[in-house]
């Protein structure tokens, strides 16, 4: 997929609501995350390497979210 929306929990509902909005479900994967801690990163990333985008899609905190984390890979 060009893009990548990875989520996790009650949220990804509204990923997948985007995606089928967009009308472009084969442009845009979703990766739900089921463990958000510890991450596995090199899963994460075997199956994020080659998107041009990747959003980070979560509820709750501003700071010290898993996309943080990821951003300083």
């Amino acid at each position: 997929a060009d893009t990548v929306i990875v989520t996790y929990g009650r949220i990804t509902s509204v990923a997948h609501e985007a995606i089928v909005r967009l009308a472009e479900p084969q442009r845009i994967g979703i990766l739900k995350l089921v463990q958000i801690f510890p991450l596995d990163m090199e899963n994460i990333m075997s199956l994020i390497g080659n998107a041009k985008r990747i959003y980070f899609l979560e509820e709750g905190y501003r700071f010290g979210t898993y996309g943080d984390a990821m951003l300083i890979l």
